[in-house]
């Protein structure tokens, strides 16, 4: 049993350190942050499953695509130019935990089928988790000697992304999607 929650855990900080790289990345390069969520993937919207976004308590019923818009502005300067620079995050810490260890929702009938073996890697991946991040937020125009910076806070839910977990499923792949997303910054 201890040897079953230790490669649980290990897992869940896998799958969290993986997933803040890539997100954090996306948001420095301006990249696109669709794909990270539950609303993008067609087994979840197949389940009626949304993701739900909220920055400092106003909640986004726009969705990725509303949050896009929002990063888009904060990126954008007075003059219409959207320096790669302009706004950097810095992660300075996060925790992450095991919500449920056997996640289903959307889950594909032939990941549900208990006649069928599953290795604990399996199980490992169907999990949902709670991770919290920290860290800083700058602000600033190009060769700005005095950027301003702004403690942030980000909570989210993550849960399976179903494609990742079929046969054959391209290697970098995201194993997980944001389901819920709460974003404070002072």
């Amino acid at each position: 049993m201890a040897v079953a929650r230790e490669n649980q855990v290990k897992a869940a900080s896998e799958a969290a350190s993986n997933f803040i790289e890539w997100y954090y990345k996306a948001l420095r390069d301006g990249s696109p942050i669709g794909p990270f969520y539950v609303t993008n993937n067609s087994k979840y919207a197949a389940a009626s499953t949304t993701s739900d976004i909220s920055v400092n308590g106003a909640v986004l019923t726009g969705g990725p695509a509303e949050y896009e818009k929002l990063l888009e502005q904060q990126r954008t300067t007075p003059s219409g130019i959207v320096p790669a620079s302009r706004v950097h995050y810095d992660v300075e810490s996060w925790d992450v935990h095991v919500l449920n260890p056997n996640f289903v929702i959307a889950c594909p009938p032939e990941l549900l089928n208990p006649g069928q073996q599953r290795h604990d890697k399996d199980v490992d991946s169907r999990s949902s988790l709670l991770l919290q991040v920290t860290g800083q937020i700058t602000y600033s125009a190009e060769k700005d000697p005095n950027p301003i910076k702004r403690p942030f806070n980000e909570t989210f839910v993550l849960v399976p992304n179903w494609d990742a977990l079929r046969r054959n499923a391209p290697r970098n792949m995201r194993k997980k999607l944001i389901l819920s997303q709460n974003f404070r910054s002072l």
